[in-house]
């Protein structure tokens, strides 16, 4: 029996499971929110980015739970779509926001209850923004997670009681060389990984890649070919410093390549081409970003990400060799590819209707 064959079993086992045993069910949209912060519906995915975040950092990875936790529950009370709570699109801002913050603000009671009103928050954010954005097929991505994050930790600089003393984001820097070894070289393409949530660890980075090789092949494929490129086109551009091998450079790169190379365009040679210059894109505008945001002390994010992706999922509506997907038939590469060779999958929403509610 092939491998593919015992996962899509074990697969078909657990959505049975979920879908009788509530229980079950709810550890599931937990799953596939977490999984969505690789932009992967997929609870197997989910679970190995909350073992990848806890190597990194345990106190990051409770954060990320809590957050992960109160935007879910937000969603079910505030009567969101039930398929949209199901594939864990209210979940991942959750996660960032509940890393972000812990990442920069002193661990205590009063945070736990900061990340429980921020996680919240992003699901108000991602409503607004999918109602505004939906109608026009441009997903949401993580806007909230910046949106809500920028926010957080600008009032936390005017709050006594939250103190803006944790390690931080990591930034460009221009100290330092990169020395270009191979194992140096692997090293930094995992921590560029890694920096997706926050982490500085190539350990955290093998995990991540592995839970999107176990959702698809084609995400993991362009998670390498981002964070490469990302790391390259900071070099190229004299990025030459600890920034290159922390990965700095490469956590937005790794989402654009992943969003473009697949899963919002069909892959073809030409949006395999659009993703390596959306990733390169990204790591530029990293850099630029982080220099107009260092006078307010800031970090970027994953705002490079939403931007780029944003940009393409525009621009590629006049490219006609581009083939863009409906947010709603956006579930993995292959599974696009299949449905666009074979004539299915919805045609995008034309520009002011009334699209399907999906937020991605």
């Amino acid at each position: 029996m092939s491998q593919a064959t015992i996962l899509g079993r074990a697969a078909r086992g657990w959505t049975r499971a979920a879908s009788a045993t509530p229980m079950v069910g709810v550890v599931d949209v937990l799953l596939r929110g977490l999984g969505q912060v690789m932009l992967q519906n997929n609870p197997a995915t989910g679970l190995v980015l909350a073992a990848g975040v806890l190597v990194g950092d345990p106190l990051l990875a409770v954060a990320g739970l809590v957050g992960l936790g109160s935007s879910t529950l937000a969603a079910h009370l505030l009567g969101a779509e039930h398929g949209l709570i199901r594939d864990g699109q209210f979940g991942f801002n959750g996660v960032l926001v509940g890393i972000a913050l812990a990442a920069n603000l002193r661990p205590d009671s009063l945070l736990v209850l900061y990340v429980i009103a921020a996680g919240a928050s992003s699901t108000l954010v991602l409503l607004a923004l999918g109602h505004l954005l939906g109608r026009y097929q441009v997903p949401v991505l993580t806007a909230p997670f910046v949106l809500v994050t920028w926010a957080g930790l600008l009032a936390a600089d005017r709050l006594d009681h939250l103190d803006p003393d944790g390690p931080g984001v990591p930034a460009p820097s221009r100290a330092g060389t990169f020395e270009g070894s191979f194992a140096g070289s692997f090293e930094a393409l995992l921590r560029g990984i890694s920096q997706v949530v926050l982490q500085d660890s190539w350990a955290t980075g093998l995990l991540l890649l592995f839970g999107v090789l176990l959702s698809s092949r084609i995400s993991a494929l362009f998670a390498v070919v981002g964070s490469t490129v990302g790391a390259a086109t900071a070099l190229a551009l004299g990025g030459q410093d600890p920034s290159v091998v922390h990965g700095v450079f490469g956590f937005n790169a790794v989402l654009s390549a992943i969003a473009v190379g697949g899963l919002f365009f069909v892959l073809t040679w030409c949006s395999a081409l659009l993703a390596v210059l959306a990733a390169a894109g990204a790591a530029a505008l990293t850099a630029g970003m982080a220099a107009v945001l260092a006078p307010s002390g800031e970090p970027a994010l994953t705002a490079p990400f939403v931007l780029v992706t944003w940009l393409c999922v525009l621009a590629g509506r006049a490219v006609p060799a581009l083939r863009p997907v409906a947010l709603a038939d956006v579930i993995t590469a292959e599974q696009v590819r299949r449905d666009h060779r074979t004539g299915g999958g919805t045609p995008p929403t034309p520009p002011g209707s009334d699209p399907p509610p999906v937020t991605r």
